[in-house]
């Protein structure tokens, strides 16, 4: 059995809360919003025997032609070895640089965009002569480290891992007082979303794709490049911001227990649930309900899923038609998609998605059951077209909902949908 966990937290000590600059004028002086003393104040954690200490800063540099993110470490005691991991894998490259220095090199790319992402990075350390390991759960975080400009453009240090933009991004803040925020930039091209976020209160969004990202963190120095914010006041006078964005250790903590057991993976939480449930249908924003992490754990309830053409053998259904008696100046048709996501998507949503990529006009009726929708085909003699639909799919479950609308002749036509969400299809029959 576990001992009781015995975790030790180090937050990052760089002036973490609050916003860079708050000088209330209107200068478009440089002014700086963090000294360079205040990035080299030290992340540190004790536990299990030892300490641990992270500069709060990556530093960056070229490995075998591959561009690498290093964290740099110090213990209190002589290290025999240093790996690291994540659940069930190893992850990154740490090695020892000395008795007790080690160092954690992750490469750019899905190595820092996974931990970016709030999955925690997990180092065994162990001490010379001993047995046992000690393991430091490292969470790292993007964050505008430094910047110099006008006063009345104010960048939030923090980046954080959302839902947003149809999947993860990394979102910061900006207020630009009396006037605009129009725009963020960098000299290497990095295309950076901003959007206003509380009309009249100038807070702004200031969203990262990873790719994005990766082209715009830099390491804080006399040469690095920056991300420059561009605004103006009320009267038309230009602003501009000028901030160093670079990769930092959030949070550090210690374990001598089974670091799944202390660290496990991202749950659902019943706030980030009952936010998600309260968002509109088709939402694709849902930076404001929780993590990047949280979000994808709950799951997507009122997103309108994406579809693809459905690449299964058909030869039932195709079968099936072909052997329809219709009443005289009635037709059948179908339509088969794939769904890349069937998880909380309900036959509402199925059907708004295939109205929204095929262009249909119809208003969603009510739900079916199989009874029900045996009884509609029967209008058709085309009741064979549902165990056709189930041997396609390779599934008997499904839920189904009718839609009704007019064709482009303005002829009055049926749809029925039958979601079989355990192979994510959806099978579309037209009644006209």
């Amino acid at each position: 059995m576990l001992r009781s966990s015995m975790v030790v937290f180090a937050a990052f000590l760089c002036a973490c809360g609050g916003p860079l600059s708050m000088v209330d004028d209107e200068s478009s002086d440089d002014v700086e919003a963090q000294t360079d003393a205040e990035l080299t104040k030290l992340v540190r954690a004790t536990g299990g025997g030892l300490t641990v200490t992270f500069k709060p800063v990556l530093v960056s540099r070229v490995e075998n032609n591959q561009k690498k993110w290093v964290m740099e470490g110090t213990a209190s005691r002589d290290l025999s070895e240093a790996f690291s991991f994540v659940p069930d894998d190893a992850f990154g490259e740490a090695r020892l640089t000395g008795a007790r220095t080690f160092e954690v090199a992750l490469a750019d790319g899905s190595e820092l965009n996974s931990i970016l992402s709030g999955l925690k990075l997990l180092v065994k350390l162990t001490p010379a002569g001993s047995t046992k390991s000690v393991t430091a759960g490292v969470d790292l975080q993007p964050r505008f480290l430094s910047s110099k400009g006008s006063t009345r453009i104010t960048v939030l240090p923090e980046l954080n891992p959302v839902y947003a933009r149809g999947g993860l991004t990394y979102r910061g803040r900006a207020r630009a007082a009396s006037g605009t925020l129009s725009a963020a930039t960098t000299t290497d091209g990095a295309v950076i979303n901003v959007a206003l976020r509380t009309s009249g209160l100038g807070e702004y969004d200031v969203d990262f794709s990873y790719d994005n990202l990766s082209i715009a963190l830099d390491v804080p120095g006399v040469n690095a490049s920056t991300v420059d914010f561009t605004g103006a006041s009320t009267t038309g006078q230009v602003r501009t911001k000028r901030a160093v964005l670079g990769v930092t250790v959030k949070a550090l903590a210690l374990t001598l227990d089974d670091p799944y057991q202390v660290w496990p993976s991202a749950t659902c939480p019943t706030a980030v649930r009952t936010c998600l449930n309260a968002t509109a249908v088709g939402a694709t924003d849902f930076g404001d309900c929780g993590t990047y992490r949280e979000v994808r754990a709950c799951g997507l309830p009122n997103q309108i899923p994406s579809l693809f053409p459905s690449p299964d053998d058909l030869t039932p259904l195709n079968t099936a038609l072909a052997a329809l008696q219709l009443p005289a100046g009635k037709t059948v048709a179908y339509s088969v998609f794939g769904l890349h996501d069937t998880r909380n998507v309900t036959p509402e949503l199925a059907a708004r998605a295939w109205l929204d990529q095929t262009g249909t006009t119809a208003t969603p009726g009510a739900t079916l059951t199989a009874g029900q929708v045996n009884t509609l085909l029967d209008g058709w003699a085309a009741r064979s077209m549902v165990p056709a639909a189930q041997r396609a799919m390779f599934q008997n479950s499904f839920r189904a909902l009718r839609l009704d609308g007019r064709s482009a002749s303005g002829a009055t036509e049926t749809h029925v949908v039958l979601l079989f969400t355990s192979a994510a299809r959806m099978v579309v029959f037209t009644l006209r």
